[in-house]
Formats: structure tokens, sequence, C-alpha cells
């Protein structure tokens, strides 16, 4: 009964806050926050609104495991907004990531991501 009850409270919670952003677009030339965190993981980014359909965002994450590695990840990530209507906008985006693997035993890693999202 009680995961039930969360599942209410979450659901009318993110309702709300889906209405509530529907008409609280940020106006051009603002920052916004984004975080995620999960466990040792740490995600940041910073989206900036260049325009009425554009946000540009750095990028910064971190991730460690005591005694066994550390991982850190910047970059940049985009995002161009298309309007389809009055209460609907559709996106495309990418973004580039590089990502430094330090075990605490062996030899550092260094990556490239690249990719793309759509909503």
């Amino acid at each position: 009964m009680k995961r039930f009850i969360y599942f209410v409270i979450i659901f009318v919670m993110a309702q709300i806050s889906v209405l509530n952003a529907q008409d609280n677009i940020p106006p051009q030339g603002t920052w916004g926050f984004r975080a995620s965190i999960q466990g040792s993981q740490t995600d940041i980014m910073a989206p900036y609104r260049a325009s009425d359909n554009v946000t540009i965002s750095p990028i910064f994450g971190f991730l460690w495991d005591e005694n066994a590695f550390t991982n850190i990840r910047f970059g940049g990530h985009a995002q161009i907004f298309r309007n389809t209507g009055t209460d609907f906008a559709t996106y495309v985006g990418g973004q580039l990531v590089i990502d430094i693997f330090s075990p605490d035993v062996g030899d550092s890693e260094t990556d490239v991501l690249i990719g793309g999202n759509a909503g």
C-alpha cells in the first residue's frame, strides 16, 4: 500500500511540474542547472538559452569507486527546438564528451564520445 501511495504522490508532483513548465519557457540569455546524482556518480549541466530555439550546455561528470577507479567527464551539449504548436515542441541535439578513466592500478584511458538525441 505504501508503494501505491508513493507512486500517486510522485505522479501528481510530476503532472504539476509538467503543467507549470508549459507556461514557463526561460527567456533568451538565461542559465539553468541540471544535476543527476546516483550513488557515487554525479553529472552536472548548466544549460544556456542562446535563442528561443537553441540551448547549449557545458557538461561535467564525476564517478569514482573507492580503491578501484576515478572517471571524469566534461564536454558540451546542444539542443535545437522546433515548435509544432502552442502546447508541443520537438527537439534534436547532440553532445561531445571527453571521458577520462583512471584506474588505481594500470594506465589511464581517454575516450571521445559523440552522441545525439531527439524528443
